[in-house]
């Protein structure tokens, strides 16, 4: 497990998958390497198979909260907002505390569905929450980044329409 999770954060999907697919072997139902193991799928565009492994992670961890962000995140990709933002709310409504990680993990989720409609401010307040958790996730200056460009595309937006 300790090497699937090394590639995950280094980004390597394929390393992640063999390691994950090993694990699996001597713990067939462990609902995080089955997780786990989608998003590798998912990264390396293996997008039918990654869809089987989460919907069988849902069916049989349905109260799994990593299930169910990746499975806010698949719909998201797919642009289906509004199912996204229902699995979200859920959790807000559901959970008053939370463990950084799951934290991290709900911020990422509201923070690509927020930047997916265009949504600045939303963006803007979700990555200030995640940044005081202190969590040194190596993909927040990658969020920044997007929510620089969304702010930038934003405002021209905003320009033009003064303008008409």
């Amino acid at each position: 497990m300790e090497k699937a999770i090394f590639a995950l954060r280094k980004q390597e999907w394929s390393e992640a998958e063999a390691h994950l697919r090993e694990a699996l072997t001597i713990q067939p139902e462990h609902p995080s390497l089955l997780n786990n193991l989608a998003l590798a799928l998912f990264q390396q565009d293996k997008t039918e198979e990654g869809e089987q492994v989460l919907k069988h992670v849902m069916e049989d961890f349905p109260d799994y909260f990593f299930g169910q962000m990746s499975l806010a995140h698949h719909f998201i990709r797919e642009k289906q907002y509004e199912k996204a933002r229902a699995i979200l709310n859920a959790w807000m409504e559901r959970k008053e505390r939370y463990h950084t990680s799951e934290f991290v993990m709900l911020c990422k989720a509201h923070i690509n569905l927020l930047i997916a409609e265009g949504e600045v401010e939303g963006t803007r307040s979700w990555l200030k929450l995640w940044e005081a958790t202190g969590s040194d996730a190596p993909e927040f200056a990658e969020y920044e980044k997007h929510l620089e460009a969304l702010s930038r595309a934003s405002g021209r937006r905003k320009a033009i329409q003064r303008y008409h």
